[in-house]
C-alpha cells in the first residue's frame, strides 16, 4: 500500500492510498511520520486507521468540554459518536486527570448559576438528571439556602390574578413548588405578603353562585340545595363569611 498524495484539509489531511482517499487527523499523521511515496503494510494501515478513530473522537471531545460538562453527559456524547467502550473509559479517565471533567466543580457551578431561579428540590432533580452522583449532590447542597424565595413570593403576591384569597394562595404555592421551593416556607411568606383586602369576593361570587345554582337545582331543593351550593362556593376558594352573605 503506497501513499501517493497528501493534501492538507480542514481538521487533518487527505491521503491517497492505492487510489483511495483516506482522511487522517493531524496528530496521527505526525505520530506515524507519514509522507508521500511511503509504503505501508496492511497491519500498519489497520493500526493507523484505528488510532485515527480515537484521535477524531478525542478532537471532538476536547471541543465538547470547552463548555462545562458532567461526566454522565460526556460519556453520552461519546456514545453518540459511536465510540468504543474502551475509548470512552480511556478518554474519561484522561479528561478527569487533566481537570476537564470534575462533577463536584460542575455541580457547584450549576447551583450558583440557577440558585436565584429555582429552589433546592428543583436544583437537586436537575442535577440528578445530569447524572451527578447523590453524594456529590448532597455535598453541594449541604448548606444551601433558597436565597430568592422571599422576594419571589412577594412579587407573586403583588401580581397574582385570582377571584379570591384562597385561589391566589394556591396559585402562588403551585408556582413556587414547581420551582422547587419548600411548601412550608412558601406558605409563611404568602401569609406575610398576600393582602386579603385586595380581593373583592362579593363582587365576583354572584357569577359562581349562578353556576352552582344551575348545577344543582334540578336535583336538589331547599336546605339540601343551599348546602350543595355552599360547598361548591367554598371549594372555589371563597370565605364562609362571603358565602353566608350571598346565600
Amino acid at each position: 500500500m503506497v501513499i501517493t498524495e497528501i493534501k492538507r484539509v480542514k481538521n487533518g489531511y487527505h491521503l491517497t492510498i492505492d487510489n483511495e482517499v483516506v482522511h487522517l487527523e493531524t496528530s496521527v499523521l505526525v505520530d506515524y511520520k507519514l509522507k508521500k511515496n511511503q509504503v505501508l503494510s496492511l497491519k500498519e494501515f489497520r493500526e493507523i486507521i484505528e488510532q485515527n478513530d480515537l484521535a477524531k473522537i478525542k478532537r471532538l471531545a476536547v471541543v465538547y468540554v470547552a463548555k462545562a460538562r458532567s461526566i454522565h453527559a460526556f460519556k453520552a456524547y461519546l456514545r453518540g459518536l459511536d465510540a468504543k467502550k474502551e475509548y470512552i473509559e480511556q478518554l474519561t479517565k484522561q479528561f478527569k486527570e487533566k481537570g476537564y471533567l470534575n462533577d463536584l466543580s460542575y455541580a457547584t457551578d450549576f447551583v450558583h448559576r440557577y440558585e436565584r431561579k429555582y429552589g433546592e428540590k428543583r436544583l437537586k432533580n436537575m442535577l440528578i438528571e445530569k447524572g451527578i452522583h447523590p453524594d456529590v449532590i448532597n455535598k453541594v447542597l449541604k448548606d444551601h439556602t433558597d436565597i430568592n424565595l422571599e422576594s419571589k413570593v412577594q412579587t407573586a403576591c403583588l401580581t397574582v390574578k385570582a377571584d379570591n384569597y384562597e385561589k391566589a394562595k394556591i396559585k402562588i404555592m403551585r408556582k413556587m413548588v414547581g420551582l422547587g421551593y419548600e411548601l412550608n416556607q412558601t406558605s409563611i411568606y404568602i401569609d406575610k405578603y398576600l393582602d386579603k383586602t385586595k380581593f373583592n369576593e362579593e363582587a365576583v361570587i354572584n357569577q359562581y353562585y349562578k353556576i352552582g345554582l344551575k348545577k344543582y337545582q334540578k336535583k336538589y331543593e331547599g336546605y339540601e340545595l343551599q348546602t350543595k351550593i355552599k360547598k361548591y362556593l367554598y371549594d372555589q376558594g371563597f370565605s364562609l363569611d362571603t358565602i353566608d352573605k350571598i346565600l
